[in-house]
């Protein structure tokens, strides 16, 4: 007797199935079909911006956007390989405290545009911990986070670094 040679793919192993690995980086199937589909998205909004049609389940469309989000995918594992190489992603105190400075900045601007914006004129009405209460959660509803903007902010330094590092003996004449 022989067996049956249909097999139920078990999905979520599937997805964590390694694509890309550069030393101790691994990219996931599903960070790949993620970040696939987040540049077919963009260039669905670039055709429409322009008034022009495309169609995002075209197969040579898909693979373009495949290609693109693999080729961007290996990039920043490569670039985050140099940063950690050179030690430039260790911050000083001075960087430090410039993302702690970003970060209540810009924290100050989105809880100003929760609390103007996406409040009830019950929950603008509140005080105290129950405002404050109301704010974090439609910051959490847009997606907003201390962490999240933390990270932005001390990538934005570590790649001002390794710009600097990549510029630094070029002489203009």
């Amino acid at each position: 007797l022989s067996s049956c040679s249909l097999t139920v793919k078990d999905e979520r192993k599937d997805a964590q199935s390694p694509i890309l690995t550069l030393g101790d980086e691994v990219i996931t199937k599903a960070q790949v079909q993620s970040a696939a589909n987040n540049a077919l998205y963009q260039m669905y909004l670039t055709y429409q911006n322009y008034g022009l049609n495309l169609d995002p389940t075209d197969p040579q469309i898909v693979a373009t956007a495949q290609d693109n989000a693999i080729a961007a995918l290996k990039q920043d594992m490569v670039r985050k390989a140099k940063v950690k190489e050179l030690g430039l992603d260790q911050l000083t105190e001075e960087d430090t405290a410039h993302v702690q400075e970003h970060i209540e900045e810009e924290m100050e601007t989105y809880r100003s545009y929760a609390q103007n914006y996406m409040l009830t004129d019950e929950q603008k009405a509140l005080e105290g911990e129950e405002l404050e209460a109301a704010i974090q959660s439609a910051l959490e509803e847009l997606g907003f986070s201390d962490e999240d903007l933390k990270e932005h902010v001390t990538e934005e330094i570590v790649n001002e670094k390794l710009h600097d590092y990549i510029v630094k003996d070029v002489a203009v004449t």
